[in-house]
């Protein structure tokens, strides 16, 4: 287990224990700390594959981002398999409708030939790997929660890890979003933070800061590079509960306001599902 977490900012180390103060309550991140012996056996396979892997998604990633012209940047970046392809072609024709430009500078990491074949035949940059190891055992999720989902979250975080390393601010996000405006408008002007999430309701799951892990702004900055490599590492808590948000969250309440930067992004203009969904007819 992961006792400590380490951030540094500029010159100086923030050092951060596994409590925090919320409300005038001491809070712990993780109240029962026992990961299972499946779940730690579970994330050394994927972090041994990941090793052998990574070197072909970096090149492809460059190839990519050498490719952009300066018009293209940030990136925005998404994961998903063909089972999820309705939703991506859906954000994509919000995106057509709204006449925001996106195909020079979304990165789409496929997890499955169909879905490679979808994303080029609508005209965008992707980076797949046909001789994955990880991805033949995570390309096969086909709903949120289900038992591959949770393997999903592994490459997803790889990707965000790989991205991080070339040194570019991005965008990443699910695929069950659309848009109505270009979101880069409002980052573009909003520079002071490390790291911005959308809001995702008040639950008890994700608590202290309920940030929703679907639409996440990395600024890239050493401190935004020591939070994700936190977030990586511990691979085995998502694997324990199921989906990469819970822990994630329980993360941000240990660093927030202790080297890193976050904001909560106004529901006015970034909806989460949690504004429709508690009354379905709107």
């Amino acid at each position: 287990d992961t006792d400590s977490i380490q951030l540094t900012r500029a010159s100086h180390s923030l050092h951060i224990d596994e409590s925090f103060i919320w409300n005038g309550h001491r809070l712990y991140a993780f109240p029962h700390k026992a990961i299972s012996r499946q779940s730690k056996e579970n994330a050394r396979w994927f972090f041994d594959q990941n090793e052998r892997e990574k070197p072909r998604r970096l090149r492809r990633i460059r190839e990519i981002l050498d490719s952009m012209g300066a018009d293209s940047w940030p990136p925005v970046i998404m994961t998903f398999n063909s089972g999820f392809s309705s939703m991506f072609l859906n954000w994509v024709a919000s995106c057509d409708a709204n006449e925001i430009p996106v195909r020079d500078r979304a990165i789409i990491f496929a997890m499955d030939k169909k879905c490679r074949d979808i994303a080029e035949n609508n005209g965008f940059s992707v980076c797949y790997d046909e001789d994955s190891e990880i991805l033949k055992t995570t390309g096969t999720a086909k709903q949120f929660g289900d038992p591959d989902f949770k393997k999903h979250m592994f490459f997803q975080n790889a990707v965000i890890q790989d991205m991080l390393e070339p040194g570019c601010d991005f965008l990443f996000q699910d695929v069950d979003i659309v848009w109505l405006k270009n979101p880069f408008e409002y980052f573009k002007q909003n520079n002071g933070y490390d790291m911005e999430f959308m809001f995702d309701g008040i639950n008890s799951f994700h608590a202290p800061l309920h940030a929703n892990t679907g639409f996440i702004y990395f600024r890239n900055r050493p401190v935004t590079r020591d939070f994700w490599k936190i977030i990586f590492e511990n691979y085995d808590r998502t694997d324990q509960f199921g989906s990469q948000q819970s822990p994630l969250n329980k993360y941000l309440g240990l660093v927030s306001q202790r080297g890193l930067t976050i904001n909560i992004l106004p529901e006015s203009l970034f909806a989460n599902g949690h504004l429709f969904y508690s009354v379905p007819e709107r």
